[in-house]
């Protein structure tokens, strides 16, 4: 059991999208010709921050994490949230540093840049 889950805290999840950082609204085009690079992109916080990134207008947005379904799932989102954004994925495993140089050389060669990375992977080792 983890340090927190001892801890007994009354926690609230809050999945509501506010005007102040709604992507399509006050941060519409704020990722404006930007190329995104998202470690552990195949859920959770990772996923909707593909999705947010999307709606915000990023030229494309690359993917990577262990779960090749999980991938093309949130690429599908990707999509569905900007059909403008390009996107593209690949398997990596962030505590290998020969997959994350990969991933990145990947990225780089398919949209020409890296403007932006968000590490959102996690090991449990």
């Amino acid at each position: 059991m983890s340090s927190i889950q001892t801890q007994f805290l009354d926690l609230t999840v809050r999945h509501d999208v506010y005007p102040a950082i709604d992507p399509r609204s006050a941060l519409a085009g704020s990722a404006a010709g930007k190329v995104v690079f998202i470690a552990g992109a195949s859920r959770g916080i990772g996923q909707a921050t593909a999705i947010a990134f999307a709606a915000s207008g990023a030229r494309a947005i690359y993917l990577t994490a262990r779960d090749q379904d999980a991938l093309r799932a949130t690429e599908a989102l990707v999509r569905e949230a900007n059909a403008a954004t390009q996107c593209a994925w690949s398997l990596s495993d962030v505590t290998n540093a020969s997959d994350v140089d990969a991933a990145v050389r990947d990225c780089v060669a398919r949209f020409g840049a890296l403007d932006i990375a968000d590490a959102n992977a996690a090991s449990a080792m």
